[in-house]
């Protein structure tokens, strides 16, 4: 988040999810640790358990796959 050339918008939802966003076209999908995590568009979902990461997906039927 503290990249100069990239744009975060950071919000909580009525549902009290925290929702992040930026302005680059493309992610690191091969993440080893948490802050290699990249919010590169919608649907990008993070599973996370008892603080930990637990799963990352980007694209819609992905994140759906996270909600089962």
């Amino acid at each position: 988040m503290y990249d100069r050339e990239v744009e975060w918008s950071i919000e909580l939802t009525e549902d009290e999810r925290i929702v992040a966003v930026h302005n680059t076209a493309f992610g690191n999908t091969k993440l080893i640790v948490n802050e290699e995590i990249e919010i590169t568009g919608t649907s990008t979902m993070i599973k996370v358990i008892e603080g930990r990461t637990e799963e990352f997906s980007v694209g819609t039927i992905e994140a759906l796959d996270l909600l089962k």
